[in-house]
């Protein structure tokens, strides 16, 4: 699999606070080739043209169906050009965690451990505050776009990543939920860090925690509140973008820290 471009998780997002300097939210984080589902199937009738133009297959259409794969069949991207192909669907449903693209749904993909929606505009994805956004890799040390190849975010809660509480939409058991850097979020497979662990990526921290300079942070909403345990909720910051707040729906986030 591969992730998604522009999340806070994999460029880094920082903590702004009393006492020091706020870490930079830094670039995009990169990963693989879009990973194998396994062997191809034969095409479905019909004329139907991917993404990217190459291959037999639609991985999203206005509908929200797939076109040019056989009943029981899926359609995914395949390679950093974008190709796509047919492969047997799997059941797992969306925003689930995942080890493989061959998991997942029609109309799904298996990105940073969980099964996103594919889509080619903002309006193709279900939530408000949801946003279509280009999957990459890393080119020889640069991120690259995989032509063609999109998935949705997930408004999810990074403090409580299995809420559904309005605005937010829940991530499925096991995964964790980082923001980005445009007021969107996303659900990811969770690590083993605990609070105040060190980390490198938001992967590494546990269900409800950030990876903030280098640091597993618990997720949390009351900016400049108490978190308890003598910890404060600070709000993360994009010092690229001269200290603006990040935020998901529209509130801004923050991380516990002393």
């Amino acid at each position: 699999g591969t992730d998604q471009g522009g999340s806070a998780g994999n460029g880094g997002s920082a903590a702004g606070g009393s006492g020091g300097s706020a870490g930079s939210a830094g670039n995009a984080g990169s990963s693989g080739s879009a990973g194998s589902s396994g062997s191809g199937g034969s095409a479905g009738s019909g004329a139907c043209t991917s993404p990217s133009g190459l291959g037999p297959c639609d991985t999203w259409t206005q509908s929200g169906s797939q076109c040019g794969c056989a009943a029981g069949q899926m359609c995914q991207v395949q390679g950093n050009d974008g190709t796509t192909a047919c492969f047997t669907a799997g059941s797992v449903p969306g925003y689930s965690a995942c080890a493989a693209s061959s998991d997942c749904q029609a109309g799904y993909d298996c990105i940073s451990g969980s099964c996103q929606q594919y889509c080619d505009s903002d309006s193709d994805c279900p939530g408000a505050f949801d946003a279509c956004g280009g999957i990459g890799y890393d080119n020889s040390g640069t991120f690259t776009l995989i032509p063609g190849f999109k998935t949705c975010t997930r408004t999810c809660n990074p403090a409580s990543p299995q809420s559904s509480a309005a605005p937010y939409q829940a991530c499925g058991a096991g995964l964790n939920c980082v923001p980005s850097l445009d007021d969107t979020s996303i659900c990811i497979g969770a690590g083993s860090g605990q609070a105040h662990g060190s980390c490198t990526e938001d992967g590494d921290c546990g269900v409800g925690l950030n990876c903030v300079n280098s640091e597993c942070l618990k997720g949390c909403n009351n900016i400049n509140g108490s978190c308890g345990g003598g910890e404060t909720c600070y709000g993360l910051i994009d010092q690229s973008n001269g200290d603006a707040p990040i935020t998901v729906a529209g509130a801004q986030i923050g991380v516990c820290a002393p």
